[in-house]
């Protein structure tokens, strides 16, 4: 049997969102930069469902469901932004397949 993941969401955000932003976290924090990340896809129309951002050792991942919007994250916050292309729902599944696949620029 596997093992209970200890970030259930993060995970389920890896498997679904194809498009996001990497961003650093500096060493103070992110500060009032964090609230403003998370205010700004409400303030572009970004439904709920439509978006999620999970923490990671020293950075944080933006999902988006198109990348138009990760742009405009990136261009608004900086960061990398990347896209997970060419896998069906089925391979999304796997994480190996996910980070092959996954390209930035």
């Amino acid at each position: 049997m596997a093992a209970k993941s200890r970030t259930p969401y993060r995970d389920a955000a890896e498997k679904t969102f194809r498009h996001g932003v990497d961003v650093d976290i500096p060493g103070m924090g992110l500060g009032r930069a964090d609230d403003a990340m998370r205010a700004w896809p409400a303030g572009q129309g970004v439904a709920p469902a439509d978006w999620e951002m999970h923490g990671y050792r020293g950075f944080v991942r933006v999902y988006f469901r198109d990348e138009k919007t990760a742009h405009a994250f990136r261009i608004k916050f900086g960061g990398r932004q990347w896209a997970v292309e060419g896998l069906d729902d089925l391979r999304m599944i796997r994480a190996s397949a996910r980070e092959a696949a996954r390209r930035y620029f």
